[in-house]
């Protein structure tokens, strides 16, 4: 009873129909690659096993099957992709966890930025911006993904969201100038990167000066963790030359 219903609805008459005419559009397709000079004995004449070869080769050939292939292959990057997003916002909220927190500064210490650098080394501009995003909308849920394990889903409203928003930013332009810059030297690296953390620190003192002020911003939110950018920037640039030298 039910597969009668299922055969007289809409959709199945549809999904059918659409199915016959593929099937019809590829026989068509088909007898037209064969008419031509050389292939016509294969429809008129008996078919044998090399003409059975053929037939399977126009198959092959044919753009259907092609397209069939390119999305498949497609897909299959798509997967590969969406992979490297989810495990580099998942790397992002690791090295988020690992915080010292400032008497002084509602802003810690962490290893954020170094996370951030090391998505712009492994993956591409979109990748790494995606990933960040990806990052940022596991946080914007409520997951614990930010420095020192808190969360708080209206991170953007908040004397850190500066910092957050120009992540997106810095990653994606640091991961475009790597791949572009050629030769690419130990030292264009670590500029590159320290560009990169320059354009985090100034952002995110910026929007600290709408809740402490611009001297107390500057001292809270940026003159601390000058010393720390250059260490996490040369060990990155590190990395980066390791990683893109075996990468030749």
């Amino acid at each position: 009873m039910l597969l009668e219903i299922l055969k007289t609805s809409k959709i199945y008459i549809i999904l059918e129909t659409a199915v016959r005419d593929a099937k019809l559009a590829q026989d068509l397709e088909l007898e037209s690659l064969c008419s031509g000079a050389g292939h016509s004995r294969l429809v008129k004449d008996r078919p044998t096993a090399n003409d059975s070869g053929s037939r399977d080769c126009v198959k092959l050939a044919s753009p259907t099957a092609v397209f069939r292939i390119i999305r498949l292959l497609s897909k299959l990057a798509f997967t590969s992709a969406a992979c490297k997003i989810i495990l580099g916002s998942i790397f992002l909220g690791l090295m988020s966890q690992f915080a010292i927190p400032l008497p002084f500064s509602p802003v810690p210490i962490t290893l954020q930025t170094f996370g951030v650098a090391c998505l712009s080394i492994a993956l591409t501009p979109h990748q790494a911006a995606f990933a960040v995003m990806t990052y940022l909308l596991q946080g914007t849920l409520g997951f614990p993904v930010f420095a020192g394990g808190v969360s708080n889903p209206l991170w953007w409203m908040g004397p850190r969201g500066g910092y957050l928003f120009c992540f997106v930013l810095a990653v994606y332009l640091r991961s475009k100038w790597l791949r572009t810059c050629n030769p690419l030297s130990f030292f264009k690296i670590w500029l590159i990167l320290f560009v990169g953390d320059a354009m985090i620190l100034f952002a995110g003192t910026l929007w600290l000066m709408l809740f402490l002020g611009i001297k107390e911003a500057v001292f809270a939110g940026m003159i601390p963790f000058l010393p720390g950018t250059f260490l996490k920037t040369t060990t990155a640039a590190a990395l980066a030359k390791f990683f893109f030298g075996w990468r030749k």
